[in-house]
């Protein structure tokens, strides 16, 4: 199986191969390959679904990284973390890594919110170039929300780095942004556990086939080796 081209399809019928049941032609098809029933294609989806997020959750994967371009309004600090014409939108599970001000060239300083809040509410402070900026919560659109100190005085372009993780897959064709086969034995795992067949044990050594895998994934990356994008050049260990 090509890494550079894995899609959920390809996932869910390795998963449902490896539990002995019928690869299917779509994961909405009512037909299998060989042209019975499908088994239980949403329950692997979902499970597969539950092990993505687990995976996205554990480290800032590059494959994940957008850089959201926020135009600042004098006497506005608060900002939702999106936007539109770039099609970058955070959830409640963004983490921002860095904040630069790309018309001063600075680095803001990342602060506790209560600190922002309370330092912006002073009667004592101007509006002035920021130098720090805290996340505040999420909007009504469950975007993250950046407030900026101190409150800008002016238009500046600010740079928000940060790790937006995927939407759910449902889609043949939809790909993973992170390492796929870390996320395949976590849902191979569930799966096992989920339907009962091997009283643990069975699930217990793809547990642990993944707990190594995704240690790899995460040292691979840091060593700045991995070169793929969308869960791309990644390394299958192991035999499952």
């Amino acid at each position: 199986m090509s890494s550079s081209a894995v899609t959920l399809l390809d996932v869910v019928n390795k998963i449902l191969i490896r539990l002995r049941d019928q690869a299917v032609l779509s994961i909405t098809s009512t037909t299998t390959a060989t042209g019975g029933a499908p088994s239980y294609t949403d329950t692997i989806v979902r499970l597969l679904n539950d092990a993505k997020r687990e995976v996205e959750d554990s480290f800032d994967w590059i494959g994940l990284q957008e850089s959201i371009t926020i135009t600042t309004t004098s006497g506005t600090s608060s900002y939702d973390l999106e936007n539109s014409s770039q099609g970058i939108y955070t959830n409640q599970r963004s983490r921002v890594l860095d904040v630069y001000n790309t018309t001063t060239d600075v680095r803001l300083a990342p602060r506790p919110y209560e600190f922002v809040r309370k330092q912006n509410q002073l009667s004592t402070r101007t509006n002035q170039e920021p130098y720090s900026y805290a996340i505040s919560g999420v909007s009504a659109k469950q975007s993250l929300q950046i407030v900026f100190f101190d409150t800008p005085d002016g238009t500046y372009s600010m740079s928000v780095e940060c790790v937006v993780p995927q939407d759910d897959l449902t889609g043949n064709t939809d790909y993973f942004k992170v390492p796929w086969y870390p996320v395949y034995l976590r849902g191979l795992a569930l799966a096992i556990r989920e339907r009962g067949e091997d009283e643990g044990e069975l699930s217990s050594e793809v547990q642990r086939a993944y707990e190594k895998a995704l240690g790899d994934a995460i040292a691979y990356e840091q060593s700045h080796k991995w070169q793929g994008q969308g869960g791309g050049d990644w390394i299958v260990y192991g035999d499952f």
